[in-house]
């Protein structure tokens, strides 16, 4: 019942898709909000309220919330910081760079909070970070303010006990797209041109979780996603720079790619994206769950971090970010 409902809702919303009004060019959109998109953020906020209002473990981590990483007074630019439990700010830790799904359109870092808490009781220091959603935003404004979580991260180190000299991203859905679009970009200048940004000082390794990553594919997923993003994101963005199958480049940090094959949202374009990495000779890591038990579905382990198979994925995530720590 719940996944017809579902299906019911999306296809309503890719109905009231066509009644949106175009943004405007430039970095930032003066008009209203597609009413697909609004629609989207309301239904987000519903599926994932115990999210919204904080009623997930906190795997006794701490926590600080809300920090404006843009000296701004955009919500869209605010971040939190768990550390483990006992952890004093004078003790240097690794740092895990957290970036939300959401179809590139919706939710918010409290979808991330108990995913990023976890990590923090494996001993890391966790950002978990918002950032400006399309079409507000264009995916070079969305690389932009990555970078500069890392340039704060660094200006913040000894506020905030950050070992600056190993910074790990992590990414589902979308926000997996954006994590392996910030990777191939610190060793290929065309992405770096494009998206005005440089390479981000001690960063060293990415994990994306379920990640799409592509709007020109020939398949239902990709045309589906660039018909509901519309025509005005096609103007502001450039579709074949961003897409896996141009910015997948030899020579890019390393890669760990999570996935499952009851994904039904994204697994099709998680493989492709290990299929296109391995024909390429890139260097990468990548593992399928599986489950009898458990439903495994889209971003499980961040969702679900409770689940045998999620703490089992984010156990190998965590190793994965070890064994790349420099030395």
């Amino acid at each position: 019942m719940k996944k017809r409902i579902l299906t019911i809702l999306l296809s309503l919303l890719f109905l009231v898709s066509f009644m949106a009004v175009p943004v405007q060019a430039g970095s930032k959109s003066e008009s209203p909000i597609p009413v697909w998109v609004q629609g989207m953020r309301v239904w987000q906020m519903q599926h994932n309220k115990d999210a919204e209002a904080k009623n997930t473990p906190t795997y006794c981590s701490t926590e600080m919330d809300d920090i404006n990483y843009m000296g701004d007074q955009d919500t869209y630019h605010l971040l939190d910081v768990y550390s483990p439990k006992g952890a004093s700010p004078q003790q240097k830790l690794p740092v895990i760079v957290e970036v939300h799904g959401g179809a590139y359109v919706s939710c918010n870092k409290k979808i991330n909070r108990q995913h990023g808490l976890y990590f923090a009781s494996q001993g890391f220091r966790v950002v978990n970070i918002n950032y400006t959603l399309v079409p507000e935003a264009t995916i070079k404004q969305e690389l932009q303010e990555i970078t500069r979580v890392f340039q704060w991260i660094h200006e913040n180190a000894a506020t905030y006990g950050f070992d600056d000299n190993n910074i790990f991203l992590t990414g589902d859905s979308a926000g997996g797209h954006l994590v392996l679009l910030f990777t191939a970009a610190q060793t290929d200048p065309e992405l770096q041109a494009y998206l005005e940004i440089k390479p981000s000082a001690g960063f060293r390794a990415t994990t994306a979780t379920c990640p799409v990553g592509s709007f020109t594919a020939n398949d239902v997923r990709s045309k589906g996603m660039t018909t509901l993003l519309g025509p005005d994101f096609a103007k502001r963005n450039d579709r074949k720079l961003l897409s896996y199958e141009s910015f997948d480049k030899a020579g890019m940090p390393p890669v760990f790619l999570v996935t499952t094959p009851s994904d039904t949202t994204a697994y099709p374009v998680t493989k492709a994206i290990h299929e296109d990495m391995t024909a390429k000779g890139i260097p990468h890591q990548y593992k399928e769950y599986v489950s009898p038990a458990n439903d495994l579905e889209h971003v499980f382990n961040v969702i679900k971090p409770d689940l045998p198979e999620s703490v089992q994925a984010n156990q190998d995530i965590c190793a994965f970010f070890r064994s790349n720590m420099a030395k």
